[in-house]
C-alpha cells in the first residue's frame, strides 16, 4: 500500500508519499499494485531511503508505480512540492525549500540508513542544493547523508539560468514567460485545468494523469523568476554520484552536454534514451532497472 502522510515541519504543511505506515499519517491509503505483496509492519525501517521529487505539475502520485519497483529494497518516499497557499512566498525560495527538506530527512528515523534521490524536471532543481546539503562526501561526520542523485529529464537552477542564453532554449521555453503574467497562471490553473492536462498529454505517449497538480504554480514561478533575475547563481559542486537520464524527444529542454553538467557535479553518467519529457511513465520498467543498477553499483 501507498500511504499519505503529513506532518508540520518549520511551520509548514509538509506531505508525502510512503511505502509504509510507521509515521503520522492521515487515513487515506492507495493501492500501489495488484501484484505487490502485503507490507510487513515496520519492515521498512532499515532499508536505505529512495526520496522521489516530481516536477511541474505534477504530484507524488505521478510516482504510484514506482512503488511497486522499489519498495521491496527501499523505503519509497514521495514529498508534494508546496501548493499555493500551503506556504508563504519567502518559503518558495530554493534554499529554504531545501532547508525544509533537509529536517524532515534529519529526523530520527532515518539514522544510518543511506538515501538515494531520483528527481524529475523541476524535482532536480531542488534535488541539487539537497544533495549539496546533505552529501555523503559533505556530511562525513554524521550518520544521515545522500549518496546518490538521478537528475531525469532535469537540471540545476545554475544550468537553467545559463540555458536562457540558448535561443533554441528559449524557444522550447516560451510558457515561462507567461508564467510571470500577474494572473495568468491562476487563471489557468483554476479555472480550466481539463483543458491544461489536455494540452499537455499531446507531449507524452501515456494514459497516466499528467498535470494534475498545477496549483504549485507559484513555486515553478518563483523559481523561473529567480533564473531569469540578474542574481548570480553559483551553487556549489555536488561529488556524490550523478546519474543523469534524458530522452531524444523532450519538447521542453535540449539534450543535455558533459561540458554543461561538468560545472555541477565531478561523478557523472549521462544514458539517453528514446522517449519524451515524462520518460518514467512512458517506460517505467527500463528506467526504474537503470536507476537501480546505478544505485546498487
Amino acid at each position: 500500500m501507498i500511504i499519505e502522510n503529513q506532518k508540520t515541519i518549520l511551520k509548514r504543511n509538509f506531505r508525502w508519499l510512503s511505502s509504509q505506515n510507521q509515521y503520522p499519517a492521515s487515513q487515506n491509503q492507495y493501492p500501489a499494485s495488484q501484484n505487490q505483496a502485503p507490507e510487513k509492519k515496520n519492515e521498512d525501517t532499515k532499508k536505505p531511503i529512495l526520496l522521489l521529487l516530481h516536477g511541474f505539475p505534477d504530484s507524488a502520485f505521478i510516482w504510484s508505480d514506482w512503488f511497486s519497483y522499489f519498495s521491496g529494497d527501499f523505503e519509497v518516499i514521495a514529498p508534494f512540492l508546496p501548493l499555493a497557499g500551503e506556504v508563504s512566498d519567502h518559503r518558495f525560495q530554493l534554499d529554504a525549500l531545501a532547508l525544509d527538506y533537509m529536517t524532515f530527512l534529519s529526523e530520527e528515523k532515518f539514522k544510518n540508513r543511506p538515501i538515494h534521490i531520483v528527481a524529475h524536471d523541476v524535482g532536480v532543481v531542488l534535488g541539487f542544493p539537497l544533495a549539496q546539503m546533505m552529501g555523503a562526501t559533505v556530511l562525513t561526520k554524521t550518520s544521515r547523508a545522500i549518496n546518490s542523485l538521478t537528475a531525469i529529464n532535469g537540471l540545476s537552477l545554475e544550468q537553467f539560468k545559463k540555458r536562457l542564453t540558448q535561443p533554441t532554449q528559449l524557444a522550447k521555453s516560451w510558457y515561462m514567460g507567461l508564467m510571470q503574467v500577474p494572473g495568468l497562471a491562476s487563471r489557468i490553473f483554476h479555472k480550466h485545468p481539463k483543458l491544461f492536462q489536455k494540452i499537455l498529454k499531446k507531449f507524452v505517449s501515456t494514459n497516466q494523469n499528467i498535470g494534475a497538480e498545477g496549483r504549485s504554480y507559484p513555486l515553478y514561478r518563483a523559481w523561473i523568476k529567480e533564473a531569469l533575475s540578474d542574481k548570480n547563481i553559483r551553487q556549489q559542486k555536488l561529488h556524490i554520484p550523478l546519474l543523469v537520464l534524458w530522452t531524444t524527444q523532450d519538447p521542453f529542454l535540449n539534450a543535455p552536454t558533459w561540458s554543461e553538467f561538468a560545472t555541477v557535479a565531478s561523478n557523472i553518467t549521462i544514458r539517453m534514451m528514446e522517449g519524451s519529457h515524462w520518460a518514467h511513465l512512458e517506460n517505467p520498467a527500463d528506467i526504474t532497472k537503470q536507476v537501480k543498477g546505478f544505485i546498487q553499483l
